[in-house]
């Protein structure tokens, strides 16, 4: 299955009166000129469930990828 996209290694948040725009770039190494590979321009609302989101996730990949030390 391919799946279309874009890969990004940064991104910039900005907002407006009535919207966020998040651009996502890729940066490549030796170049200075970082290349915008996605904008979205969304409500604040979707961005507040945006942020959730991320949250939750950032939750569970950092209690997958760093467990809890065991005591023995």
């Amino acid at each position: 299955m391919v799946q279309v996209g874009a890969w990004a290694n940064s991104a910039r948040v900005l907002h407006g009166r009535d919207e966020i725009t998040v651009d996502f770039f890729r940066r490549v190494p030796d170049d200075p000129a970082p290349i915008l590979v996605a904008r979205v321009l969304v409500s604040p609302l979707v961005a507040f469930e945006l942020r959730d989101q991320l949250d939750e996730v950032w939750r569970e990949y950092t209690r997958w990828q760093m467990p809890e030390p065991s005591d023995g």
